[in-house]
C-alpha cells in the first residue's frame, strides 16, 4: 500500500460528480487465464522506459521508472481494446518519436515527453485513412528525420524537432510527384546518410548534416542515370558509414564506406572478385571499424569479418567452423573498447559466446557456457553496465540473463529470475540510466517487463500490466416489473440474471431448475421479459419472466423435450410475436400473450422442415401485424396477420414469382407500416402499407428504374416524419426524410457535399430530432444530427481526423430526450458521453479507468430502463461486467470485486458493507471477516480501482492515491470494522470509494508478514 492521510468527508465532498455516476452493479465472472503484455520498442527519455505494451487495451505506449507506481500507459492513443500499436520507437532532443495508428487517421508520426499531455500526434502527412507514417526514423541532433509520402510530393525527406509547426517536409529532392524515395538511413560521422533517386543520376548516396545547403548526394557511384543498388541498412560507425551496394561497375554487391566526401566514399574490397557478390550481413560496429558476416565464396562458409575502410584493413577473422561449414556469427556487439562479442557455432560446441579484439590471433570461443553440442544460444546481446547483457542457456537454469566484459572472469549470470532451470527468457534487453529493462517470463505473471540493475538482488519483475480479469459478457439487458434482466456467464453458468442495480439484488434465474439456459434472444413487453433459451427437459423455449423468481416461467411452445427454438422475438400490438419450430414444421410464425394458452401458431407457410422462417414484425395499426416471410410460391414476401391462422395471409406479391422482393426494415408510424423492398420496376425502394394490398405502394422511386435507392435505417420523430438513408444519383449515401408521399420525400442534407458517399451509422430518433455516426472525410467518425431539414454536426469530440464516436454504441435516452454513446476526445481515452444535440452539452458522464487517460477497454450495448441506463463496460479491472447510470439520482450501491490474499489458515479476509452507502447514514460502514485473530488490520480506500501486482498472489485492487484509514485491531473470530458516516449532503451523491484491508498476519502470503481482502466499491447515493 502506498500511505496517504485518513479520508476527510470535507476532501471526499470536494471530489463529488455533479454528473451521474457510472457504477459496477457486480464483479459477475472471476479473474481466469494470465496475460502476456510482451514489452517491447524500449528506449531510454532521461532514464524513464518508454515501451510498448499489449493488454486489454490493445497495444499502446507505456512508461516506467522500474516502481509500480511510476508504471502507467502514458495514453490510451487507440481508445479501447484494439491499440494504436506504436512502433519504431525513437528518442531526440528531449523527445520519443514514434508511429501509431488511428481508425480515420491511419499510422501517422507522435511524439511523447513520457507524459500523457505531452504524447501528441505531429502531423497528419497523408490525410485520409491510409497514413503517412514513415518506414524508417533517425535521429541527428535534435531532429528525427524520415522519409514520408504526403500524396503530393511523392516519398521525400522529412523532419521533426518534437512540435507540429516543426514536423514537415525538409527537403523536396524531385520536385513534384514523383519523389526521390529516400531509403537506408543511418547516421555516422555527424551526417545523416541515406540513398535517394534523382533522374540525372539514379538512386545514390546522400547525406546532410542538418542544413538544406548541407544536404546533398555525396558520390554517383554508378554515374549517370544508372542507379546505385543497395540491399542492406547502412551502419553508422564512429566517422562514417558502412553498406552494402552495387556500384554497377562489375563488383557486385560488395562492402562500401563513406565520410561524406566525395574522395573518402568508395568500394571497399572487392570480396567475391569480379561480378560475385559477398553480400555483408549482421553489421555493427566496432570503433570505427566494422564487424559483419561474409562468406566469401571460398571454401570457408559464413564466418566473422572486421573491416577499417580499406582493403588491407578488410579480412576474415576466423574460421571458426572449419572447412566449408559456416559458423553463421551474429549479434555482434562492442562490450569493451578494445573487443566485441558475437554468437557462433564452431559445430561441436554449438552456438556459444565468442570474443573478438579486431585481429584474427584475438578471436577465439569465450566461454561453452552449456557444454557439449546444445549450445547456450547467447542472443539480444546489447550494451549496457560497461559491458554488454544477452541472454543464454545454462544447465541447472534454463535462458536467463547475462553480463559479459568480453573476458573469462567477466562473464556471469546476472539472475535467475526463474530459479531453477525453468526460463525467464528475457527478450527486447534495453539501457535505461543506469539500469536495463527487459521483456521477461514468470510463471505468475507471463511476459512481463522487468529491471535490472546488474545484480541478482537488483533484478526483478517491475508489474502485471496484464492482469488477469473474467468476462462475464453481459447482453441484451431488458427491463421488467422487477428489476432488469440480461444474459451473462459467471464462469459457470451461461444464463439470465436479474438484477436491481445492486451487488445484492443482483442473481441468477432458473427456468425449470435450469441455471445453464444459454439464451440467444431477449425482448420485453409491458414489464414483462421474454427470451429464447434453454430450459431442462423442455429444451430451447420461450421464457417468461416478471424479474423474480417466481415470477419466471417456461412457455413449452413445442411440448415435450422437443425444441421450438423461438426466435426474431417483436413485441407488437400488445403480444409477442416469434418463429418458432412446431411438431411437423420448420421456423412457422407464432404470437403469444404470455400465457401457454394464449399461445397461437399463425400457419404452416411454407410446408417441411425447411419453414418460412418469419421476421421483421412490425405494428400496422392497432390490429395488424405485417412481417416477412418466405414461401414456395411468392419467395420472400410482406405478410400479414391480425393473430388468429385464419387472418393470416399475403400481403402483396411485390416481385411476382418465386424471387420475392426480400422486404426488410419494417417501421410501425401509427396506423402504416414503412419498409424497404425490391420490385422489377423501381428496383429496392421505400415503400408503405396500412395492413391492405390495395394501400401497399411504393413511397417514392427516387432512383428511378431498376437501380433503387436501397433505403436502410428507418427511423420515426415524434411530430410522425420518417426518415432514413437511401442512395440518391448525385448526392451519394445520404439521409432522407418522408410523409408517405413522393412529393414530401426528400433529401434532408449531405455530409459529404456532391457524389460522394458518407457511411451513415446507427440512426437514432429522439423526439423530433435524430443523431446518427458519420465520418465526413474531415473530422473522422463523429455525432452528427437532424431535425428532419438539415444535417449537422454536433462536436468533433476527437479534434482532427480521428474518430471520436465508437461505431455499434449509439443509442437513444427517450426519458431525457438525449443520446448516449462511448466515444474518445483523445485525451481521456473511451468514455461515455451524451449528448441533446449541441455541443456544450455533448459530454463525460464522469470517467472510467484506473489511471488517467486509460478510459475504458470496452462499452456498449446500452439500454434505457426506467430512470437508469444500463451498458457493459470493461474498465479494464474487473473485466466485461454490467454497470449502470442512474439518471433520476445516483443510487446507492455497493459491490464486491477482485481477490485477496491469504493469511493464517490459508484463508482469505472478506471486506463488506455494513449497510449501504446512503446520504445521511451515519452507521454505514467497511466491515472486515475470516482475519487472523487480535491483530493489526487496516482499511485502505481510493477513488478509484486497479489490479496491480505487488507479491505472491497479492494484488493491490486500489488506484493512486492510496488513503490509510487509522487501524484497528480483529476480534477474537478475526473481525474488524471502520465507521464511515456519510453525510446527508446532496454534494456527495456520486463519490465513489474503493476499499480494501490490509491485516498484518505472520503467516500472512504478503511478504510473509501480512493478508488482503478483496475489493469493495462504494457509492454514495440515494
Amino acid at each position: 500500500m502506498i500511505p496517504s492521510s485518513a479520508p476527510s468527508l470535507v476532501a471526499l465532498s470536494l471530489l463529488a460528480f455533479a454528473l451521474p455516476a457510472q457504477t459496477l452493479v457486480r464483479d459477475l465472472a472471476p479473474a481466469n487465464s494470465q496475460r502476456s503484455s510482451n514489452p517491447s520498442n524500449i528506449v531510454d527519455l532521461n532514464g524513464v522506459a518508454i515501451f510498448a505494451a499489449t493488454t486489454a487495451h490493445g497495444a499502446e505506449l507505456w512508461r516506467s521508472d522500474g516502481t509500480i507506481a511510476g508504471t502507467t500507459m502514458l495514453k490510451d492513443i487507440n481508445p479501447g481494446f484494439q491499440g494504436s500499436v506504436p512502433s519504431k520507437l525513437t528518442v531526440a532532443g528531449g523527445y520519443v518519436f514514434f508511429t501509431a495508428t488511428l481508425p480515420g487517421l491511419g499510422q501517422e508520426l507522435w511524439r511523447t515527453d513520457g507524459t500523457p499531455a505531452g504524447t501528441i500526434l505531429l502531423r497528419d502527412i497523408y490525410v485520409g485513412v491510409g497514413g503517412g507514417a514513415p518506414n524508417e526514423l533517425v535521429a541527428l541532433g535534435n531532429h528525427v528525420y524520415f522519409p514520408a509520402y504526403d500524396g503530393s510530393t511523392g516519398t521525400e525527406l522529412w523532419r521533426s524537432d518534437g512540435t507540429p509547426a516543426g514536423t514537415g517536409l525538409w527537403y523536396d529532392i524531385v520536385p513534384g510527384t514523383t519523389g526521390s524515395s529516400p531509403a537506408y538511413m543511418a547516421v555516422g560521422g555527424g551526417y545523416l546518410f541515406f540513398s535517394a533517386y534523382t533522374q540525372p543520376n539514379g538512386t545514390e548516396l546522400w547525406r546532410s548534416d542538418g542544413t538544406l545547403a548541407g544536404t546533398v548526394m555525396v558520390r554517383d557511384l554508378n554515374p549517370g542515370t544508372s542507379h546505385t543498388t543497395f540491399s542492406s541498412a547502412m551502419v553508422g560507425v564512429g566517422n562514417g558509414v558502412y553498406f552494402t551496394a552495387n556500384d554497377g561497375q562489375g563488383a557486385g554487391y560488395e562492402l562500401h564506406y563513406s565520410d561524406g566526401t566525395f574522395a573518402n566514399t568508395r568500394l571497399v574490397k572487392d570480396i567475391v572478385p569480379g561480378a560475385g557478390s559477398s553480400y555483408a550481413y549482421y553489421m555493427a560496429p566496432f570503433g570505427n571499424r566494422v564487424l559483419f558476416q561474409i562468406d566469401d565464396m571460398t571454401g570457408a562458409g559464413a564466418e566473422p569479418w572486421v573491416s577499417d575502410g580499406t582493403a588491407a584493413g578488410t579480412f576474415r577473422l576466423a574460421d571458426l567452423l572449419p572447412g566449408a561449414g559456416s559458423s553463421s556469427p551474429y549479434n555482434f556487439c562492442q562490450a569493451s573498447p578494445t573487443r566485441a562479442v558475437f554468437s557462433a557455432t564452431n559445430g561441436v560446441t554449438g552456438y556459444e559466446l565468442y570474443v573478438t579484439d579486431g585481429t584474427i590471433a584475438g578471436t577465439s570461443l569465450l566461454l561453452d557456457l552449456y557444454p557439449g553440442g546444445a549450445g547456450s544460444s547467447p542472443d539480444g546481446i546489447r550494451r549496457a553496465f560497461g559491458g554488454a547483457v544477452f541472454s543464454a542457456t545454462t544447465p541447472g537454469a534454463g535462458n536467463e540473463l547475462w553480463f559479459t566484459d568480453g573476458t573469462v572472469a567477466g562473464t556471469r549470470m546476472i539472475a535467475d529470475v526463474v530459479a531453477g532451470s525453468p526460463s525467464s527468457s528475457p527478450t527486447n534487453m534495453a539501457p535505461v540510466g543506469t539500469r536495463v529493462f527487459c521483456n521477461a517470463y514468470s510463471p505468475l505473471f507471463g511476459y512481463e517487463l522487468h529491471v535490472s540493475d546488474g545484480t541478482q538482488a537488483g533484478t526483478r519483475f517491475v508489474n502485471d500490466l496484464a492482469p488477469p480479469t473474467g468476462d462475464s459478457s453481459p447482453q441484451w439487458f431488458t427491463p421488467t416489473n422487477n428489476g432488469v434482466v440480461f444474459f451473462a456467464n459467471d464462469g459457470s453458468n451461461s444464463g439470465m440474471w436479474r438484477s436491481d442495480g445492486t451487488g445484492a439484488g443482483t442473481f441468477q434465474l432458473t427456468f425449470a431448475g435450469q441455471t445453464s439456459n444459454y439464451l440467444y434472444e431477449l425482448t420485453s413487453l409491458n414489464g414483462i421479459a421474454y427470451a429464447t433459451g434453454y430450459a431442462g427437459n423442455f429444451g430451447y423455449e420461450l421464457l417468461r419472466t416478471d424479474g423474480t423468481q417466481a415470477g419466471s416461467s417456461v412457455l413449452d411452445v413445442w411440448a415435450g423435450v422437443n425444441s421450438s427454438s423461438p426466435s426474431n422475438l417483436a413485441p407488437a400490438n400488445g403480444k409477442v410475436w416469434f418463429s418458432a419450430y412446431a411438431q411437423g414444421t420448420g421456423p412457422e410464425p407464432h404470437v403469444t400473450d404470455g400465457t401457454l394458452a394464449g399461445t397461437v401458431f399463425l400457419g404452416d407457410i411454407y410446408p417441411g422442415s425447411s419453414g418460412s422462417s418469419p421476421q421483421y414484425f412490425s405494428a400496422s395499426g392497432p390490429s395488424r401485424v405485417v412481417f416477412r416471410t418466405y414461401s414456395a410460391t411468392y419467395g420472400d414476401e410482406p405478410w400479414v396477420s391480425d393473430g388468429t391462422a385464419a387472418g393470416t395471409q399475403l400481403l402483396l406479391d411485390i416481385y411476382p414469382g418465386a424471387s420475392g422482393s426480400n422486404s426488410s426494415n419494417f417501421l410501425g408510424v401509427g396506423n402504416l407500416t414503412y419498409f424497404v423492398a425490391t420490385s422489377p420496376t423501381t428496383g429496392r425502394e421505400l415503400w408503405v402499407t396500412d395492413g391492405t394490398a390495395a394501400n401497399t405502394r411504393v413511397v417514392a422511386d427516387l432512383n428511378p428504374g431498376a437501380g433503387g435507392s436501397s433505403p436502410e435505417q428507418l427511423v420515426r420523430l415524434q411530430n410522425g416524419t420518417v426518415l432514413f438513408v437511401a442512395w440518391l444519383s448525385g448526392a451519394g449515401y445520404e439521409i432522407l426524410r418522408t410523409n408517405g408521399t413522393a412529393a414530401g420525400t426528400v433529401l434532408v442534407g449531405e455530409v459529404i457535399p456532391g457524389g460522394g458517399s458518407a457511411t451513415i451509422q446507427e440512426l437514432v430518433a429522439v423526439g423530433n430530432r435524430a443523431f446518427f455516426a458519420v465520418d465526413d472525410g474531415v473530422t473522422g467518425r463523429e455525432l452528427w444530427t437532424t431535425d428532419g431539414a438539415s444535417v449537422t454536426r454536433v462536436r468533433d469530440l476527437y479534434p482532427g481526423p480521428a474518430n471520436g464516436v465508437v461505431a455499434g454504441t449509439l443509442r437513444a435516452r427517450p426519458n431525457s430526450n438525449t443520446v448516449i454513446f462511448a466515444g474518445s476526445d483523445g485525451v481521456d481515452g473511451l468514455q461515455i458521453w451524451t449528448s441533446d444535440g449541441t455541443a456544450a452539452n455533448t459530454r463525460m458522464a464522469g470517467k472510467i479507468g484506473p489511471w488517467a487517460g486509460s478510459g475504458a477497454v470496452e462499452l456498449g450495448g446500452f439500454v434505457e430502463a426506467g430512470n437508469d441506463t444500463w451498458f457493459v463496460c470493461d474498465d479494464g479491472v474487473t473485466g466485461k461486467e454490467p454497470w449502470r447510470i442512474s439518471s433520476s439520482g445516483v443510487v446507492a450501491t455497493t459491490s464486491i470485486y477482485g481477490s485477496g490474499c491469504y493469511g493464517t489458515g490459508f484463508i482469505v479476509p472478506a471486506i463488506s458493507a455494513i449497510g449501504l452507502p446512503q446520504l445521511g447514514n451515519s452507521s454505514f460502514g467497511f466491515g472486515l471477516a475470516n482475519a487472523a485473530q487480535n491483530a493489526f488490520a487496516a482499511l485502505n480506500v481510493s477513488f478509484t480501482a486497479s489490479n496491480i501486482y505487488i507479491y505472491g498472489s497479492c494484488r493491490l485492487l486500489l488506484g493512486q492515491p492510496v488513503i490509510t484509514c487509522p487501524g484497528t485491531l480483529t476480534s477474537g473470530t478475526g473481525t474488524a470494522a471502520f465507521p464511515l458516516a456519510i453525510p446527508n449532503n446532496p454534494s456527495f451523491a456520486g463519490v465513489t470509494l474503493n476499499g480494501q484491508w490490509l491485516v498484518f498476519d505472520p503467516n500472512g502470503s504478503l511478504f510473509g508478514f501480512a493478508s488482503l481482502s478483496n475489493g469493495l466499491n462504494v457509492v454514495m447515493g440515494n
